[in-house]
């Protein structure tokens, strides 16, 4: 599927290179997606093709061409899960290392949350659904190759409370590394004093 876009150059302030204007002001397109529709000849400024290193000037009319993938279907799998703990409210998943968690671009199977949705539908349990289907209950995320414990709501009053928890922990974690620093530099400033002094 393609999408083509098409605009004038506000006043800019700085100089910036135009495959970093175009990834800032088009949503989900990196800078490498923009180089290379750039590097085939699908941007233009003023009807002309540019290379990625083009200055953008106030008043270029860029158009872009860019590629997206058509959205796939989120499918169950049977994929055999880890669960270590589960009631009617959660469900708590060991996550292997290098299981991609959520669909996306290039991994729409083998997922845990096509392996989640294969659970749900052969217990005939539910999850909840407050970001969505295809997050299938997913509180929080681990990394592709990181292994780890992920907590799955069942219901989406759970999810709202397992959300305020998982955030309340992380600022915690926060203002504990903060405060360590503000105490370090306390530490710093008075052994410094004291060999002044």
């Amino acid at each position: 599927m393609e999408k083509n876009y098409s605009f004038t150059v506000p006043e800019v302030r700085t100089k910036q290179r135009i495959d970093k204007y175009i990834s800032n002001f088009i949503e989900n397109a990196s800078r490498t997606k923009v180089k290379k529709a750039i590097d085939l000849g699908f941007v233009t400024v003023n009807g002309e093709p540019v290379k990625s290193n083009y200055i953008v000037k106030p008043e270029d009319e860029i158009d872009i061409e860019l590629d997206y993938p058509e959205k796939q279907d989120i499918l169950p799998e049977d994929i055999p899960l880890n669960i270590v703990f589960e009631d009617e409210y959660l469900m708590i998943i060991n996550k292997p290392p290098g299981m991609v968690v959520h669909p996306a671009y290039k991994n729409y199977s083998g997922t845990m949350v096509n392996a989640i949705l294969h659970y749900a539908e052969k217990t005939k349990g539910s999850l909840s659904n407050l970001n969505g289907f295809e997050r299938a209950g997913i509180v929080h995320r681990l990394d592709k190759d990181t292994s780890g414990l992920i907590v799955i709501a069942k219901d989406e009053v759970t999810h709202r409370k397992l959300s305020g928890t998982v955030l309340s922990s992380y600022d915690r974690k926060r203002i504990q590394c903060d405060n360590l620093g503000k105490a370090e530099k306390e530490k710093r400033r008075d052994l410094k004093q004291a060999r002044q002094g």
